[in-house]
């Protein structure tokens, strides 16, 4: 079978530190896990605000450093989606870069310890209304409520098992509790021994289909 490539396909990463679901988690352990993932390259693939400038400043000194290439996915993606591409850098400092030009919601996921988000952008805050420091550290399932569908948290179960790509539509709730339908897509990062390290999730409010679209465009060229 053909092995994943492009961001499907991120090289030799290292793992980032384990956290439980739904709990937060320090400060000091999040800039650790961000260290430990952007300590090594994801190789020829190459890897705000809220939660402390210095941690984003960090991710962004990070692709001035010297020994990694333009990962060419990343360069086309931003080529098509009119952005600046990011300097050489490990994989997650390059995803990053792009991320914080979007005007979609994306978020990170570790793929493993109960999907810990490693990363928001103000979009994903903006839309959840939680700020990103709220978010870091726990998985997405706190964005569930009562009336959330069963079948569609099935659907998203059986993809992340599988590791496979997904879009679902299901009710969401905001921080000040209201509804919304978010357009969810995920993919997953794979390394090159095949296993899933990270999930990108992007998130849109269904009701608004200009942002449904532009998540839509970018999960294509993930």
């Amino acid at each position: 079978s053909s092995r994943p490539v492009g961001l499907r396909h991120a090289r030799d990463g290292p793992r980032q530190a384990e956290v439980a679901a739904d709990k937060g988690v320090s400060r000091d352990r999040i800039q650790a896990a961000l260290e430990e993932a952007l300590a090594l390259p994801f190789g020829p693939l190459g890897g705000k605000t809220d939660y402390d400038n210095h941690h984003i400043d960090h991710v962004r000194s990070c692709a001035q450093a010297n020994g990694f290439a333009l990962d060419p996915q990343i360069k086309a993606m931003a080529g098509k989606l009119g952005l600046e591409p990011p300097r050489p850098a490990p994989w997650l400092a390059m995803f990053v870069h792009l991320a914080d030009l979007l005007d979609v919601a994306v978020l990170v996921s570790e793929a493993h310890g109960g999907l810990p988000l490693v990363y928001c952008n103000n979009a994903a805050a903006r839309l959840t209304r939680y700020s990103v420091s709220e978010m870091l550290g726990r998985s997405c399932r706190f964005l569930q409520g009562p009336d959330t569908e069963d079948e569609a948290v099935g659907r998203l179960s059986a993809s992340l098992r599988a590791a496979e790509p997904a879009s679902v539509e299901l009710t969401n709730y905001r921080k000040d509790g209201s509804q919304f339908r978010n357009a969810l897509f995920l993919q997953p990062v794979h390394d090159s021994c095949g296993a899933c390290r990270y999930v990108i999730g992007l998130q849109a409010d269904a009701a608004d289909s200009p942002s449904v679209r532009r998540a839509a465009t970018v999960f294509r060229l993930l």
